[in-house]
């Protein structure tokens, strides 16, 4: 509770009553680490790899990317629980 007093125009002195609450959400979800590495070749060809620590569904994954010109295509297999063993096709455009 937070008491303010202050005066009117008229001369009077008024008591301002606020209340102010505050509530801290807990985190729902566990928190879990990555980490990953990329090596480039001849800034055109990309093989990456990483891993998810303490993940209830995410592993290991690994990848491949080639960048030619404004054309970027990616590929990686992940291992997601359940899933198995999961393939991700991208292509990018830059314009």
């Amino acid at each position: 509770m937070t008491k303010k007093q202050g005066q009117s125009a008229d001369g009077q002195i008024k008591l301002i009553e606020t209340e102010t609450k505050s509530k801290l959400k807990p985190l729902e979800d566990d928190l879990y680490g990555s980490i990953g590495t990329e090596l480039a070749i001849a800034d055109m060809f990309y093989v990456r790899a990483g891993s998810h620590f303490s993940h209830d569904t995410a592993g290991m994954g690994f990848g491949l990317g080639l960048e030619y010109k404004n054309l970027k295509v990616d590929y990686s297999l992940s291992q997601y629980g359940d899933l198995g063993v999961t393939g991700q096709f991208g292509i990018g455009l830059n314009f």
